[in-house]
């Protein structure tokens, strides 16, 4: 049975899956050199399952594999074999997945079903995990043979396969790590299925990764890829043109005739599966519970200005959450906006505070293109209408552990990405960080849920992310651009989804 929902945007590899046997071509002409790769912040965790962030998924998709790999290279998203042969929609909520029978762990152990069930109960078992919704709407994994297995689903889901790629759902060894005794012990000294396993993570340093000798496939194209933690953009920068790395991320467009001038390397700016936004407390005793202290935010931002100005025209403006190449993105809310700082003052009256408020305001610093900068300007417009913040820059590491602790004020920063699918807010829970209950939004999401005419899904889709956009759940600014500074060694093409392949990044 083929399940209509998935035609359009996504893909037309459910019916071709079965002749799509995913092969890596055995090239080793750069198996003796070090890939080194300057980000501008350090890995969160090694357990894929548990982080959040796709900088570090980044580096760890290199490590462990997932069922189905991403293709974003026609402009819009394929889903491809990978760990996965083939995959059937055998009825409204049960899938069969047939694995490739040719993939071994990097210690040796043979990879079969019993490790995809293994991953998928642990992921939807654990609610500490950062991914642990990704599988919530699994209700079984069961076991056909070791290379065929069912899943089970609580009712038609749409977008059962979207689930299976992004952050979180890479696959681990159930051998290996019960016989580990626990995580901690796993993830010590980790094995994965994929090219390169880990060397060493000298954190808040770098993350260095070796080929693998027992690849499903081939011969991996490099020694060693070394990932440098470098929240500091000119050294990044410094390290790129002097030789240090191969590719740095995070350029700022300031230094990109620097970059160029030296004959040695140069810049590629690339779309990417991003959103940069204000995440908003909604609840509670916070000054932005109330919806015209969040409207006055919204209005008191010139997007425009900050996307010309600031990024040097390195994004779009938008107060929507998923770029164009997304399936089932808003395109509405890439043209509705505005910037009126004189209404933005007039609804803060209106809440009670004519004199202006104060709040919280937390950002990074060097994670994203121009982060620290961006944030300035937006704490500059907000103390142009009468909002003063207090705005904190923090250290990639410590903003994700503030966060984890729920431990910031009314707004922070952030460039959200890994998004495959616009549905992805269907599953989100809301309540956690800036505690949004909004009962026309649950409305929608639960006639989303159970529609499974693929059109009428995706207008309900839509919905709801007008919904966030007007209540201001959180306030979308701008699709950023990724620009990264590369050797003229190299030859390097960016991924949408901002993820480092190492076996897709070729020396020159």
């Amino acid at each position: 049975m083929q399940n209509n929902a998935l035609r359009g945007p996504l893909l037309a590899t459910v019916a071709v899956a079965s002749a799509l046997l995913l092969t890596q071509p055995a090239f080793a002409e750069d198996a003796g050199r070090t890939l080194t790769i300057a980000t501008g912040s350090d890995i969160i965790s090694l357990d894929p399952s548990n982080h959040g962030s796709t900088a570090t998924s980044a580096v760890l998709n290199n490590v462990y594999d997932q069922l189905i790999a991403t293709d974003y290279s026609t402009g819009r998203l394929v889903l491809k074999p990978n760990l996965a042969q083939s995959w059937e929609q055998t009825g409204p909520r049960t899938w069969v997945f047939t694995l490739r029978n040719d993939v071994n762990w990097q210690n040796g152990d043979h990879f079969t079903a019993e490790d995809v069930k293994f991953t998928i109960d642990r992921l939807k078992g654990n609610t500490k995990l950062r991914s642990y919704l990704k599988f919530q709407r699994i209700t079984s994994a069961t076991v056909i043979d070791p290379y065929n297995i069912q899943i089970e689903t609580d009712g038609p889901d749409p977008e059962l396969l979207l689930r299976f790629v992004g952050n979180g759902p890479n696959i681990l060894p159930k051998k290996a790590v019960e016989a580990a005794g626990s995580d901690d012990a796993f993830f010590r000294n980790p094995v994965g299925t994929g090219p390169y396993r880990l060397k060493d993570w000298k954190k808040a340093d770098r993350v260095t990764l070796v080929a693998s000798d027992n690849w499903w496939g081939g011969k991996p194209k490099w020694k060693e890829v070394t990932f440098r933690a470098i929240p500091e953009t000119t050294t990044r920068v410094a390290e790129l043109i002097t030789g240090g790395v191969d590719i740095a991320t995070a350029v700022p467009p300031e230094d990109e005739q620097r970059i160029r001038a030296t004959g040695k390397t140069h810049t590629v700016a690339s779309n990417s599966a991003r959103n940069c936004i204000l995440m908003v407390r909604t609840s509670g005793d916070w000054v932005t519970a109330n919806p015209k202290v969040r409207e006055a935010i919204d209005l008191a931002l010139d997007r425009d200005t900050i996307v010309k100005e600031i990024v040097a025209g390195l994004g779009v403006p938008s107060r929507g959450f998923f770029p164009p190449e997304i399936p089932n993105s808003e395109p509405a809310l890439d043209s509705d906006f505005r910037y009126d700082a004189k209404k933005a003052r007039e609804l803060l009256a209106e809440a009670g505070f004519k004199d202006g408020v104060s709040l919280q305001f937390a950002t990074t610093d060097g994670r994203y293109l121009k982060d620290k900068e961006v944030s300035e300007t937006i704490a500059a417009y907000l103390e142009d209408v009468g909002i003063r913040t207090n705005l904190q820059v923090l250290d990639w590491t410590v903003y994700k552990d503030r966060q984890a602790a729920d431990k910031f004020g009314e707004l922070y920063f952030r460039c959200m990405g890994a998004y495959t699918h616009a549905s992805t807010f269907l599953d989100r829970d809301w309540k956690e960080h800036i505690g949004w209950n909004n009962a026309k939004f649950e409305d929608v999401k639960k006639k989303a849920l159970a529609e499974t005419d693929p059109e009428a899904r995706s207008a309900l889709i839509r919905d709801v992310q007008k919904i966030v956009a007007d209540d201001r759940a959180q306030i979308g600014i701008y699709y950023p651009k990724a620009n990264f500074g590369v050797s003229d060694t190299i030859d390097y093409t960016p991924r949408f989804d901002e993820i480092f392949i190492a076996e897709e990044i070729n020396s020159k």
